[in-house]
């Protein structure tokens, strides 16, 4: 076994120095007048004891002392505050201290993908049926980075099977790619790889303000440690941003303060900005939390700078799809439009027009047709009305293409999963549980440009 010591690596005016003085030295044969040589690299300096050796161990007071101080240290070292000495037999191996090296990699590698013109690596967790992901992909190919999923995490099978086997825009590489569908807290680690972006749609249960003072909250839920498989994650993929979508009420809660105390002595500094769709032009308000880590070399990230993007400005008209007056989604709700007349409460019979541009946020239990969520009259009848179709969830999500028809096939029972069993409920679970996308776009896009003028300053090191 071998000491591994941690020491400073000082700053002077002849260059770094780094002064070794414990009783290791001389167990490692570094005795007083003892001759050495030293040999100096990238990352990596070697004292080496040696008969004809240019240097000798110093004879003091305070015992023997191998002080080195130059400018060679300072090129073997040029970016390191400390470092590793490991005593051999015979021999000092002086190494970048470990935390260093890593933050100085994950920093590199962005900013070297970026130089090449790679795809950055892109993760996530709680991944559902990816939206979040999209949306930042999207966002960050508008200042013309590319992504590529190398890694994603979700417990859920349904949406797992949706986002791995519909969101094409994403999963352009599967040879690379890993997906696991399993429990955060068991599944295999060893999976995580190396990442660039790591996108977290983490869950808000344990923030909801549905939580009664009587219900668990924060740590006390059973949720409220997520952040514990979550950090082992980020330990191992060293992702250089990290982007983690929340109740807004996630912000100051003690999971939130745990995780930013645990991210800062790993290198990361946060900006967080709650957002709104309809500061985007959604229909939705949806607020939502977003907070972003980046890796401290790249510079300082303030989301507060962020544009608003209010234009084109979407319609009810704009999402809704053709439906017969006769189909059987009509229906007569007045047991919700008595909730207009109750006074007792604030819940309401939501109607909406084709010319609104906002709507109340839809949620994850909107398939049970509840009070406070938008609600389709129709066109002739009075008594009648019905909530938006599936289709039409995703219109409001912006969602297409063959992830829309992965959905879709999951309210009319063609998904595999369904075996031949409709399932509206879960279809809408999936979309409630999503954000409202624009926002998130937006973001996508700032961080492109954050990183294009990280880029533009900082050079990659060797």
């Amino acid at each position: 076994m071998a000491l591994i010591e941690t020491l400073s690596l000082r700053t002077t005016a002849k260059g770094k120095r780094v002064f070794i003085n414990n009783r290791q030295l001389v167990s490692s044969g570094f005795t007083p007048n003892q001759r050495y040589n030293v040999s100096y690299d990238h990352n990596k300096v070697i004292v080496e004891l040696s008969e004809s050796g240019a240097r000798k161990v110093s004879d003091t007071f305070k015992g023997s002392i191998v002080d080195l101080q130059n400018q060679k240290l300072t090129d073997a070292f040029p970016n390191t505050q400390r470092v590793h000495v490991k005593y051999e037999d015979a021999r000092i191996v002086i190494t970048t201290y470990h935390h260093e090296r890593s933050v100085s990699q994950r920093e590199n590698q962005l900013l070297t993908r970026i130089a090449n013109k790679q795809p950055l690596r892109m993760g996530s967790l709680f991944a559902g049926m990816g939206l979040l992901c999209r949306q930042v992909h999207d966002g960050l190919k508008r200042t013309g980075l590319k992504t590529s999923m190398r890694f994603a995490n979700e417990l859920e099978r349904v949406p797992s099977d949706i986002n791995y086997g519909y969101n094409d825009p994403l999963w352009d590489d599967r040879a690379t790619t890993v997906f696991v569908q399993d429990d955060i807290f068991t599944m295999d680690k060893s999976l995580v790889p190396k990442l660039d972006v790591l996108v977290m749609g983490y869950s808000c249960r344990p923030f909801s303000r549905q939580n009664s003072v009587n219900r668990k909250r924060d740590l006390a839920h059973e949720d409220g440690v997520l952040f514990v498989p979550v950090l082992e994650v980020i330990n191992r993929s060293q992702p250089a941003i990290i982007i983690l979508e929340n109740s807004d009420a996630f912000a100051g809660s003690i999971a939130d303060e745990v995780m930013s105390r645990v991210l800062a002595k790993q290198g990361y500094q946060s900006s967080q900005r709650v957002l709104s769709g309809h500061d985007f032009g959604d229909l939705e308000q949806r607020k939502r939390l977003a907070k972003v880590w980046v890796s401290a070399g790249l510079g300082k990230l303030d989301l507060e700078l962020m544009p608003l993007a209010p234009a084109p400005i979407k319609t009810v008209a704009d999402i809704l799809e053709p439906m017969s007056d006769s189909d059987a989604a009509w229906k007569d709700l007045s047991y919700l439009r008595v909730k207009n007349t109750e006074m007792h409460h604030n819940h309401r019979f939501c109607v909406i027009e084709p010319t609104d541009t906002k709507i109340p946020t839809i949620g994850k239990s909107y398939a049970k047709i509840q009070p406070d969520s938008p609600i389709v009259a129709h066109p002739t009848n009075l008594l009648k009305h019905r909530i938006l179709s599936v289709a039409e969830h995703c219109n409001v999500r912006d969602i297409g293409g063959r992830l829309k028809d992965g959905i879709v096939s999951i309210a009319t029972g063609q998904h595999p999963l369904q075996q031949g069993r409709t399932n509206k409920t879960q279809a809408h679970a999936m979309l409630g549980n999503s954000v409202a996308p624009r926002p998130w776009l937006a973001l996508g896009e700032f961080l492109g440009r954050f990183m294009h003028r990280v880029y533009s300053d900082i050079s990659p090191q060797p």
